[in-house]
């Protein structure tokens, strides 16, 4: 179970302000014994994800907690967020449900592009 508008929000209890309209929805979803986890960086070369215990992507046992840390891959790249828009780095993925996650990194110094004649 989350919260529609908290994804990652398991809690089956919430405060709720009301301050005016409040509409709130519990998504239920089927309990299962493994979820498969996945993560990647956007680009090759601009970083890349190194889990704790150096595990790999697959399939991880239900409440299973992997955590996932985006690295530069040198002072010319820098991380910005995960594609789910999470910025923490490191983050930690619970086997709760099924991920496909991408570190984005992007360049931070100038390019030099040179011209062919």
């Amino acid at each position: 179970m989350y919260w529609e508008d908290e994804p990652d929000n398991h809690n089956p209890e919430r405060d709720v302000v009301m301050n005016g309209d409040v509409s709130l929805t519990a998504v239920f979803v089927a309990i299962r014994s493994s979820y498969d986890l996945f993560w990647n960086a956007n680009v090759y070369g601009f970083g890349n994800i190194v889990s704790e215990n150096d595990v790999d992507c697959g399939t991880f046992d239900r409440g299973e907690e992997i955590q996932l840390t985006a690295v530069p891959a040198s002072e010319n790249y820098e991380f910005v967020r995960w594609s789910d828009g999470n910025t923490a780095n490191p983050r930690t993925l619970v086997a709760n449900r099924d991920y496909d996650i991408v570190a984005e990194f992007r360049h931070t110094g100038s390019v030099l592009l040179s011209q062919y004649y």
